[in-house]
């Protein structure tokens, strides 16, 4: 029984009680300490703490500590406790002799004390109520006040915080722009302008033939044109054309080489249009079949070169690579000195190399 009026104590200390019931409650468990368990005395100390009735808690746990001996339970909590409310009463008598002594310097009478209050203790409605009803009231007040005082101006109390201000003496947003004159000179007229019909044709009469570029392209910007398949007939046919007769001074005086066939052609070639200037770019790989007629024995010798690079880093000079002799017919080793000398390293070579500048002076007239 007196355990569970300890606990109403506690409870009515959480749920915000008024300390009348506490304190009824832990006086009851006081009186009957004798028959009371330490828990008990643990939980009215702990009720009265709460209340900041130290005194009675010091009381309570003086009992609790004799409880828990005779039941033979430690009794460090509560002497924990004890020099807790030890120290807040002499921590409440020092602040009252502090406040005593300064009223009797100023000569006036020392208040009387009153004990603090409780958390638990609620605050009357009625007060409360009052008390939001003029603060209410004050508000509304000072905001009449304002209102009143600035009704003959453009702005109320915050629209210096909403970003108005006054143009041409009307209130307006902060973000309008005024622009100054120097402003609107360098800006010129932005007034928007009707778009009229534009004749294709008659475009493409004023457009200068030297240009060569679209019609949409009336600002000059970068414009590139595939000319790859135009690029490979002409180059094929350049290649093909390539012919060598050998001179009187050599051992086989008005024999021929020539090519026969382009076996591949690798690449691309296109032109670019920028700011009123044309760029030629091309980049070609080939292998060539080659033949050489000796009419003096009736003999035909064949192979084949490659030329890896054909492009506008070679200025003019063209590597010849993989060169191979499939046939001699039955001239044996005597053809080999002429196809090195004719073939390899000069007569044919030389010639396509010739052919090859020729077809790149076309390509750049284009």
């Amino acid at each position: 029984m007196t355990v569970s009026f300890s606990s109403l104590a506690c409870l009515h200390t959480h749920v915000l009680q008024s300390a009348a019931k506490i304190k009824i409650e832990s006086r009851f468990c006081v009186l009957v300490r004798a028959r009371i368990s330490h828990k008990a005395f643990w939980r009215c100390g702990q009720a009265l703490g709460a209340l900041q009735r130290h005194a009675d808690a010091l009381e309570v746990y003086e009992g609790g500590v004799l409880a828990a001996k005779n039941a033979g339970a430690s009794t460090k909590a509560f002497q924990k406790e004890m020099e807790k409310c030890q120290q807040k009463i002499e921590e409440e008598q020092k602040l009252l002799e502090t406040t005593t002594a300064s009223a009797k310097v100023d000569g006036a009478t020392p208040p009387e004390t009153a004990p603090a209050r409780s958390t638990a203790d609620p605050i009357p409605e009625s007060k409360a109520t009052n008390t939001v009803k003029s603060t209410s009231e004050k508000k509304k007040n000072e905001a009449g006040a304002t209102k009143d005082s600035s009704s003959n101006k453009l702005f109320t109390k915050s629209d210096h915080v909403r970003g108005y201000k006054i143009v041409n003496g009307k209130k307006t947003s902060y973000f309008h722009n005024e622009l100054s004159e120097d402003a609107k000179k360098l800006i010129g007229d932005i007034a928007p302008k009707k778009l009229e019909r534009v004749d294709v044709e008659e475009e493409k009469k004023n457009n200068s033939s030297d240009d060569k570029t679209s019609v949409w392209n009336t600002a000059g910007t970068w414009e590139e044109r595939d000319t790859s398949p135009w690029a490979k007939e002409t180059l094929t046919q350049a290649l093909l054309s390539a012919e060598y007769s050998l001179p009187l001074s050599s051992p086989q005086p008005g024999a021929v080489v020539k090519i026969t066939n382009v076996k591949s052609l690798n690449g691309h070639a296109s032109i670019a249009s920028v700011r009123g200037k044309r760029r030629y770019m091309y980049e070609f790989s080939t292998t060539l079949e080659w033949e050489m007629d000796i009419p003096s024995d009736g003999n035909t010798c064949t192979g084949s070169i490659e030329f890896p690079d054909i492009d506008g880093t070679c200025d003019g000079e063209y590597e010849m690579t993989n060169y191979t002799v499939k046939s001699v017919g039955t001239a044996g080793g005597a053809a080999k000195h002429l196809l090195d000398r004719f073939v390899k390293n000069g007569g044919l070579k030389d010639v396509l190399t010739e052919k090859l500048n020729e077809w790149v002076t076309l390509f750049q007239s284009t």
